[in-house]
């Protein structure tokens, strides 16, 4: 994961975050947001703090969420 992703998020007063199934919605003063969580991502609400860490799944799996067959060899080559 980036660094950007393994920083911790402060939520502020007024902002109810909810994860359920994958979904995490956002509710604010502003309005409201929904967004699709990969099953790859671990997120943890502790203390009014968002984390994010990745889940133990084989490189395999991981390769191919993230678009990636593993190959180096093209059969075009």
């Amino acid at each position: 994961m980036s660094r950007i992703a393994k920083a911790p998020i402060t939520i502020p007063e007024g902002v109810n975050i909810t994860h359920a199934d994958g979904v995490m919605s956002v509710k604010g003063k502003l309005g409201e947001m929904t967004m699709h969580v990969n099953s790859l991502v671990q997120v943890s609400n502790n203390d009014n703090v968002l984390t994010f860490e990745p889940n133990q799944v084989s490189k395999k799996l991981e390769k191919k969420c993230m678009g990636s067959s593993g190959n180096s060899e093209s059969k075009y080559s």
